[in-house]
């Protein structure tokens, strides 16, 4: 069982980069810390979307204010 209180090992669902991180989650969003994208948030919506066959490599990180989010 995954300890979720600390950052684990996770494959980037942007550029499939099996060195990104997992961080720790905070509500509906689960964020990223990746070596080539840097640190970003996908929503819970987005990762359904992922779920349900949407290709996240065609997405794109776009900031908004302080914080970078994937869309697809």
């Amino acid at each position: 069982m995954e300890d979720r209180n600390r950052p684990v090992p996770r494959t980037c669902p942007h550029c499939r980069n099996s060195n990104a991180k997992l961080m720790p989650p905070l509500g509906d969003w689960s964020t990223y810390d990746c070596p080539k994208c840097g640190t970003y948030s996908v929503s819970g919506l987005t990762e359904q979307l992922i779920e349900n066959g949407a290709d996240p490599t065609g997405g794109r990180i776009v900031q908004r204010g302080e914080h970078r989010f994937l869309e697809i």
